[in-house]
């Protein structure tokens, strides 16, 4: 039996939904042209629009918005949860093609410019434009979900205190798909760690963020799948554990995803996630990246995780544990590069600050500046074991090895730009000529590099300055 279509063509009658028999809250309904929500800043005291669906009475039929607009929302709830457009959708919501412009949207935690909190439900080609302001799990599509997001963007300016991201503030199993931008997202304190533990694909930053702790370009905090996703937001955080896409600790996988705006933090900051303890594949940053301690390009700090096939080109600057792929690194990197000019104080390297684990088959080829521990390839290295390649200094004071027999510790067949560096070190710790790193290379340099799957010949010089780029993550891709 089909679901009769129910058509609304006002704003009282969007409000109207859920407060009849003629209008359930598992309804299927339409937008039949754009609505003009500007008198909602005068309703219920001030209060404006009421949220459609609570987390008792969910919404959970089907809402198609035609690609109309709802424009000049405003709710304003400082003290409620969740809040949003639709307040709370349970599956098997679905919510389309809806257009939020000129929001002013307010609530405590759990607030979004599409819905406040969605449990199973779909969500697809959505966006928001305007300002979304709370507490906790505040994000321009959701404040929280544990459902799926599809082709969405938010353009707004999103501020909170808690666990905020530019498209959902609490992904908590979700996945997105398609193409997410945003505008601006901002966090004044954050005080738990957020944690991601899903799949994160096909994305990007480009745009501003500004915040303390769990404050991402994407997310928030993130326990769930996202996939296929573009996000344009620039980064700009005050605090702690910053990074470009999630906020906080990742543990999960973030694939095909790239920031190419200004990253700003405290500690632990990078161009991807704050701190990573999965897997990154197939990333890249080209924004400008700054930090006080463990600033990295991809993670401002690698635990247990791995680093595959990324690489950066910005600029990365802080004070202690700077690196252009990771700040520290107890994990793994393979096949990643860094080109850009890296500065800090202390524990300063080409590709990481601190290194206790395993860097295999990387190359710097970036300017790289400090006052100790500076290294080509890593300030601090943790492990001279036989066979492995860790003497690697580019400075003028050397940088320095702390050894550890307990340790597995290696740097594997990884170079760097002795000229592009800018300072003179023995050639024989890996270090090399532009001429030796750039096409037709030295022989013995990228010994073992596998050319035919993982690496590409600049041959033409045209794309990479002749030197090996990733064949999965080109650059020129950067230049959209």
């Amino acid at each position: 039996m089909t679901t009769p279509v129910i058509v609304i063509s006002s704003i009282e009658e969007l409000q109207s939904i859920g407060s009849n028999d003629a209008k359930p809250l598992d309804g299927n309904y339409v937008l039949a042209q754009d609505i003009d929500a500007e008198a909602t800043s005068g309703w219920n005291d001030g209060e404006g629009f009421a949220p459609i669906g609570t987390k008792d009475n969910p919404f959970s039929g089907t809402f198609d918005g035609k690609h109309y607009v709802i424009k000049g929302l405003t709710i304003n709830r400082p003290e409620q949860r969740p809040v949003g457009l639709f307040g709370y959708t349970k599956g098997p919501a679905t919510l389309k093609n809806i257009g939020v412009e000129a929001c002013a949207i307010c609530g405590y935690s759990g607030v979004g410019g599409i819905v406040g909190g969605n449990e199973g439900g779909t969500i697809t080609n959505c966006y928001s434009a305007g300002t979304i302001t709370g507490e906790l799990g505040v994000g321009g599509i959701a404040g929280g979900s544990d459902g799926t997001i599809t082709s969405c963007y938010g353009t707004g300016t999103i501020k909170g205190r808690e666990h905020v991201g530019g498209i959902v503030g609490q992904n908590l199993g979700y996945t997105v798909v398609g193409q997410i931008k945003a505008g601006k997202a901002s966090s004044r304190i954050a005080r738990r760690k957020g944690i991601s533990r899903g799949t994160i694909t096909n994305c990007y930053a480009r745009g501003t963020v500004t915040g303390e702790k769990t404050v991402g370009g994407l997310v928030g905090i993130n326990r769930s799948l996202c996939g296929a996703a573009r996000f344009q937001i620039k980064m700009l955080s005050t605090g702690e554990k910053v990074g470009g896409i999630p906020g906080e600790k990742n543990l999960g996988t973030i694939t095909k995803c790239y920031s190419t705006g200004a990253i700003t933090g405290h500690e632990n900051v990078g161009g991807i996630v704050g701190e990573n303890d999965g897997t990154i594949t197939d990333c890249y940053t080209t924004g400008a990246i700054t930090g006080d301690r463990d600033v990295g390009g991809i993670a401002g700090w690698n635990g247990e995780g791995t680093i595959t096939n990324c690489f950066t080109t910005g600029a990365i600057t802080g004070d202690g544990i700077v690196g252009g792929i990771v700040g520290g690194n107890s994990g793994t990197i393979t096949s990643c590069y860094a080109t850009g000019a890296i500065t800090g104080r202390g524990g300063v390297g080409g590709l990481a600050g601190e290194n206790d684990d395993s860097i295999i088959n990387c190359y710097a080829a970036g300017t790289i500046t400090g006052d100790e521990m500076v290294g080509g390839i890593a300030g601090k290295i943790w492990k001279d074991k036989p066979g492995s390649r860790l003497r690697i200094f580019c400075d003028v004071k050397r940088g320095e090895e702390y050894e550890d027999e307990n340790d597995d510790d290696t740097v594997t067949n990884c170079y760097w730009d002795m000229e592009r560096c800018g300072s003179k070190v023995d050639s024989k710790k890996n270090g090399r000529t532009t001429a030796q790193m750039t096409y037709p290379f030295d022989f013995f340099t990228y010994k073992n590099w596998d050319f035919s799957k993982t690496w590409v010949y600049d041959k033409k010089k045209v794309i990479n300055d002749g030197y090996p780029y990733l064949r999965r993550v080109p650059p020129t891709q950067t230049t959209e």
